[in-house]
């Protein structure tokens, strides 16, 4: 039987992401995604897009909508080195921290786009 459960688990293992690594992504106890894959209890609704969108594959595939041989594109997920570095050190962050990363960035975003409409309308 093809599962959500089994299906987390089996992406999670295909990305060679520990539990606790994946709990931390999408901000659940790590005792939640051995749950989930032991099917001792099924992501609530809410976690579902932040799942299909770290495993890289879509709800309706963690939900068992699509088709049971879809496999998530190895191309998908490639990064230029340096990205890969810098998500590699981000994941070894506190989440506090992460928060501020996040929030920072989105700033540097919004103001590099306010100054690019300036300078184009100036």
């Amino acid at each position: 039987m093809n599962t959500i459960g089994t299906r987390i688990k089996a992406l999670r293992l295909q990305k060679k992401i520990t539990q606790p690594e994946l709990a931390e992504l999408i901000g659940v106890a790590k005792s939640m995604i051995s749950q989930w894959e032991t099917l001792k209890n099924e992501p609530k609704a809410c976690y579902i897009y932040s799942l299909a969108t770290n495993l890289n594959v879509s709800a309706d595939y963690l939900l068992g909508i699509e088709n049971e041989d879809f496999t998530p594109s190895v191309t998908n997920t490639t990064l230029p080195a340096d990205e890969e570095r810098l998500l590699q050190e981000y994941r070894k962050l506190d989440k506090p921290i992460k928060k501020m990363c996040y929030y920072y960035v989105e700033h540097m975003v919004t103001a590099t786009k306010e100054d690019k409409e300036i300078n184009n309308h100036g």
